[in-house]
């Protein structure tokens, strides 16, 4: 399987000092860690649900 792009997910430090991993794609968070290295793996195995990224790109498409 591919190494996921570092850019395919935001990190999010939440007040408690953990870590919040969002892909930038279909917007779930993928996982919530307190070291960063913790992410990796969730990140690698996360697929996105075609049914949101369709739901979300046909709510940023222009109206005709």
């Amino acid at each position: 399987m591919a190494q996921p792009d570092k850019l395919e997910f935001a990190h999010r430090r939440n007040s408690n000092g953990t870590i919040d991993s969002i892909c930038r794609r279909c917007f779930v968070t993928v996982a919530n860690a307190i070291e960063p290295s913790d992410l990796e793996q969730s990140e690698h195995q996360h697929i996105c649900d075609p049914w949101v990224v369709a739901k979300y790109q046909q709510d940023v498409q222009p109206e005709a």
